[in-house]
């Protein structure tokens, strides 16, 4: 395939897929920031908001509960295993392990 011909094919799929997408109304999905996760219902939740109120994260391999800790004035993620994370770390290991069959979040705020 010489190039003249690759790129006229690239152009090919390119206007198939832009086709394709109008006719099944698809919309890019949107990105998360530093500190969002998304649950099982597809429901974006910000870490850092709803750490502010009483909430618990269920991932189906842990808990986690949102804490305030007095003493560094910081809202906190506490682990069902004893292990705390910040809004921000506990998104990324969330979002990493999105893809495991075993977690399923859910937040639940009360």
């Amino acid at each position: 395939m010489t190039e003249a011909n690759f790129d006229a094919w690239i152009e090919e799929v390119r206007r198939k897929v832009t086709e394709l997408s109008d006719m099944l109304d698809a919309k890019p999905v949107d990105e998360l920031s530093d500190t969002e996760i998304r649950d099982k219902a597809g429901v974006v939740h910000d870490l850092t908001e709803i750490a502010k109120s009483e909430c618990v994260i269920n991932t189906g391999v842990a808990l986690y509960i949102a804490v305030h800790d007095y003493y560094t004035l910081d809202n906190l993620w506490v682990s069902s295993g004893g292990f705390s994370h910040s809004s921000e770390r506990l998104a990324n290991l969330i979002r990493e392990h999105a893809d495991d069959p075993d977690v399923e979040i859910t937040v639940y705020k009360f």
